[in-house]
């Protein structure tokens, strides 16, 4: 008896299941709560077949065709968050390779500000009132706010620095006198404080304050060997086509996830034997940058990588910034020079497609990292938002852009050019003192010719940087094709 209702109510399961699947249309508001592009249909091949990306694609594209999509999401999100189904675990969440391109920013004629202006201090930014204590225990992670603190060398302890002065706030009361008092005096608005720096401060540098295991999202990660050959080719025919005055990088930056727990990471693509067997691939005179090996022994500690964004922080970022010097031959600036800034409740990319009630409670700090040795630049390298519930990822160099060409007042004659994906613009600011000038190509929409480009410049540098999901993104490798 048991086993017959055991048999109709998996049938009943299975054709309500049939029902959402196939019957029902598409959930319309899917897309436009989660800020993707659905998954379409696989795309048949046997190497995919074979592999098993077909399954995976299929599972994807079912998953994001069900009706009511945005429904079951709000609905087991808050019975995990209310009713204690869940122990709490990071998420992962899928950035459909069909979004490349979307939301880029055009050259703006007026970006360029006056030649060797100082990198200005950002805009006042308000200041939170409320930060929630951290549910990690950690001596460095004591308070909301890192506050100004000593370097730790032998050499020298900088004074910390001060906050901005600001003028006195007037008293609203008004002075007792024989005249009538008026009906009502509006307070004064008070003065937004700017983002507080910390100078030359102990390691660890960027600390992530209002952490939870709960707030942590990430992207799969698979390798496609069929892109993978077409985008070592293409960075190979890039070699064979410039002047030997050119040397040509690689530097490909592993993902969040290839440091998370191994339960996250079963059934997806190991990165340090990706990006190993793609520098393989590469021609010899294609100089290779070892990022994977300065951000791995440092990745479970230290805060190289946003929760709620996809790409890493400029800390995480720096490291790689370490790893190229030592390729290219440069002497780095080390991070004891720079002066570090915090920015408040960043929501990135990935938090929007999550129903995942526990990520506004717990946003990620932006830290930035402005120089203080008197190097000057011809850009912005930082542009901080007025308001703060525009904060994003932008911050680092403005965003996206089709071709950024600036220089900087070391005239070393040194010039660099990069090819990049968005990874790049927390990177930027790092290396932008080695070099005299840097040209920033966006495969996405850069209309030109970068051979052309280079090969005019004499003495030069060509660095392709990205993360490594790049090497199987199809649409992204043919754009890096497009422009040579």
């Amino acid at each position: 008896m048991n086993s017959k209702i055991n048999a109709i109510g998996f049938a009943a399961a299975l054709a309500l299941l049939c029902v959402f699947l196939f019957i029902l249309p598409p959930d319309p508001n899917a897309s436009e709560v989660e800020n993707r592009t659905m998954a379409g249909p696989p795309r048949w091949g046997f190497e995919a077949f074979f592999s098993g990306q077909y399954f995976d694609d299929l599972e994807a594209y079912l998953s994001d065709s069900i009706a009511y999509r945005t429904f079951f999401l709000s609905f087991t999100s808050a019975a995990e968050t209310h009713y204690g189904l869940s122990m709490g675990g990071a998420t992962m969440v899928t950035l459909d390779s069909g979004d490349m391109g979307l939301g880029l920013i055009p050259v703006a004629e007026d970006d360029a500000e006056p030649a060797f202006a100082p990198d200005p201090v950002p805009e006042p930014m308000p200041e939170v009132t409320e930060t929630p204590e951290p549910e990690r225990t950690s001596e460095a992670t004591a308070g909301p706010t890192p506050e100004p603190m000593p370097e730790t060398t032998q050499e020298t302890t900088p004074a910390a620095a001060s906050e901005p002065a600001t003028e006195p706030t007037p008293d609203p009361t008004p002075e007792v006198s024989a005249e009538p008092a008026p009906t009502s005096t509006p307070a004064p608005t008070p003065t937004p404080e700017p983002p507080k720096p910390r100078v030359n401060p102990a390691e660890p540098f960027s600390l992530d304050i209002r952490y939870s295991p709960s707030a942590v999202l990430y992207e799969p990660y698979y390798y496609d060997a069929a892109t993978v050959a077409l985008y070592t080719d293409i960075l190979n025919s890039y070699r064979q086509s410039l002047p030997d005055t050119v040397r040509v990088f690689c530097l490909l930056t592993p993902t969040r996830v290839e440091f998370m727990e191994d339960k996250y990471r079963a059934g997806l693509s190991p990165q340090d034997e990706a990006i190993g067997t793609i520098y393989a691939l590469l021609a010899d005179g294609v100089h290779t940058v070892d990022a994977y090996a300065q951000l791995a022994p440092r990745a479970t500690e230290e805060y190289l990588y946003f929760r709620t964004d996809h790409h890493w922080t400029a800390l995480g970022a720096y490291y790689a910034y370490l790893a190229y010097a030592k390729a290219a031959g440069l002497a780095p600036v080390t991070i004891d020079k720079y002066v570090e800034y915090a920015l408040s409740d960043l929501l990135g990319s990935l938090s929007k497609g999550t129903q995942n009630k526990a990520v506004p409670d717990h946003p990620d700090t932006l830290y930035y990292y402005r120089l203080d040795d008197g190097t000057a630049f011809s850009r912005k390298l930082f542009f901080v938002p007025e308001d703060v519930s525009a904060l994003n990822y932008g911050v680092f160099m403005g965003g996206d852009y089709a071709e950024l060409d600036y220089t900087s007042s070391n005239k070393n004659g040194k010039t660099l050019v990069v090819i990049k994906d968005s990874f790049a613009n927390a990177f930027l600011p790092w290396v932008s003192p080695n070099y005299e000038r840097i040209i920033v190509i966006d495969p996405r929409q850069y209309q030109g010719s970068v051979v052309e480009l280079v090969s005019g410049l004499g003495e030069a540098d060509l660095l392709f940087l990205g993360y490594v999901k790049d090497t199987s993104i199809p649409e992204f490798v043919e754009k890096i094709a497009e422009v040579k």
